[in-house]
């Protein structure tokens, strides 16, 4: 875990949040089931009060693992970017970058692999009082996983956006959601693999008190997906935009995110094929005269 950053008071501008970073930080063997995971969270932004919040921390999760001996192995890696920091009458900071990298394998004929890795965007600093929110911080996710003979391999990888600061006072608005990016891969010699990509846009941050809502992401997929075995080959793409943020006391909502998703994927040796390719569009966003109310239960 980074550390957060300091508050700034009497003008004075917040401090900054430290990233982290893991870098083949987990290693283990055995003939039985081995499992690994690894996760960093970046340091959140130090709030600014009238002066400017302190950048959020990045979150950078890598693994390469290659085993020989386990009889299956499983691997989990997670990489969260830090919150941007808040104002009150100042200016906001953005998330951070949340990335994750993993490649996977196994050379033992017939063991099953499974790597997991997912990386999601710091939400953006919100502003208290006559501020903008900024914008939620990128998630980027890559992973690659393999097995050797019959074993079956299953890869997914998930990226997320982190949400929009919301913002205060008219004039202002909510800050945009992240963006996503990343890839997913699998392969065996012929054991069945499965891999699967999943975007998701980061949400817009709310608008009180006559601000504006922000907007959502857009996420474009294009062949972040690909396989290879002679047995069963499985593939799963889905886009999903993020929502715009909503807006109370005369503020306008923000704008939807949009989806697209698109793949195209030739292959001469699998014995069977399936592809699923969807994207969802970001839910739009609310406005009202008056504050929300609050219920509880």
């Amino acid at each position: 875990y980074g550390g957060s950053g300091g508050s700034g008071n009497s003008g004075a501008n917040g401090g900054n949040g430290a990233s982290a970073l893991a870098s083949n930080a987990v290693s283990a063997s055995t003939t039985g089931a081995l499992s690994l995971t690894q996760q960093v969270h970046g340091g959140s932004g130090g709030h600014g009060g009238s002066g400017s919040a302190g950048s959020a921390g990045n979150g950078t999760s890598q693994l390469t693992f290659n085993d020989g001996a386990a009889s299956s192995l499983t691997a989990h890696v997670n990489a969260y970017g830090g919150s941007g920091g808040s104002a009150s009458t100042g200016i906001t900071s953005g998330g951070g970058l949340g990335q994750t990298n993993l490649s996977l394998s196994s050379s033992r004929t017939g063991t099953n692999v499974a790597g997991n890795a997912y990386g999601a965007g710091g939400s953006g600093g919100s502003g208290s009082t006559n501020a903008s929110g900024a914008n939620g911080g990128d998630g980027l996710a890559f992973g690659q996983v393999s097995a050797a003979g019959s074993g079956t391999v299953n890869t997914s990888v998930t990226a997320t956006g982190g949400t929009g600061g919301y913002g205060n006072g008219a004039g202002y608005k909510g800050g945009k959601g992240g963006s996503v990016g990343g890839s997913a891969s699998g392969s065996s010699e012929s054991g069945t693999v499965s891999v699967s990509f999943n975007g998701n846009g980061g949400a817009g941050g709310y608008g009180y008190s006559g601000a504006d809502g922000g907007n959502g992401a857009n996420v474009a997929l294009g062949n972040s997906v690909s396989g290879g075995t002679t047995g069963t080959l499985r593939l799963y793409q889905t886009a999903s935009a993020g929502s715009a943020g909503s807006a109370n006391t005369g503020g306008n909502a923000g704008t939807a995110g949009n989806a697209g998703s698109s793949l195209s994927f030739m292959d001469g040796s699998a014995a069977s094929l399936y592809g699923n390719v969807s994207a969802n569009g970001g839910t739009g966003g609310s406005a009202s005269s008056s504050p929300p109310v609050s219920t509880r239960f």
